[in-house]
């Protein structure tokens, strides 16, 4: 009875060591779940980041392609402002000459201001009809004031 006895108190520790390998292996088991959800949810988040990347990636494309646009724009402009500022002292430096050539042509000789000039690559002739007319209306006013002179 003994042997029983023995038999019996070894199948209870056995059982007992059973029934915490059973909740240890449960344990486990709910942290392996757990590890798995956590790195589903990690999986989910790096696809959205990858997602959220891509369509960075692309607004930088396109906002660098708007800035080299502008760049380039501004240079367009630049050069334009610089063209029509050179243009400007050419012919404020033609206005010169004239009001320079009227003052000492006393006598009225026909003194070309701007002749076949060139601003810039481009031809001043549009201009040089306007200027001699202005010269010539100089000259008017000068005769007109000797003979008021001379009466």
């Amino acid at each position: 009875m003994q042997k029983e006895f023995v038999n019996e108190e070894q199948n209870g520790v056995n059982m007992k060591q059973i029934e915490e390998m059973e909740d240890h292996i449960k344990k486990i088991a709910k942290e392996v779940e757990q590890t798995k959800d956590d790195y589903h949810d990690v999986v989910r988040e790096k696809k959205v980041l990858e997602t959220q990347c891509q369509v960075l990636n692309k607004e930088i494309a396109c906002v660098q392609i708007s800035l080299d646009e502008a760049q380039k724009e501004i240079s367009a402009m630049q050069y334009k402002v610089e063209l029509a500022n050179s243009k400007s002292e050419e012919i404020l430096n033609a206005l010169r000459t004239a009001a320079g050539s009227v003052c000492l042509d006393g006598e009225g000789a026909n003194v070309s201001v701007v002749g076949e000039k060139q601003m810039n690559g481009e031809d001043v002739k549009p201009y040089e009809a306007e200027l001699e007319a202005i010269k010539n209306a100089i000259k008017n006013k000068e005769n007109k004031v000797e003979e008021m002179q001379r009466q």
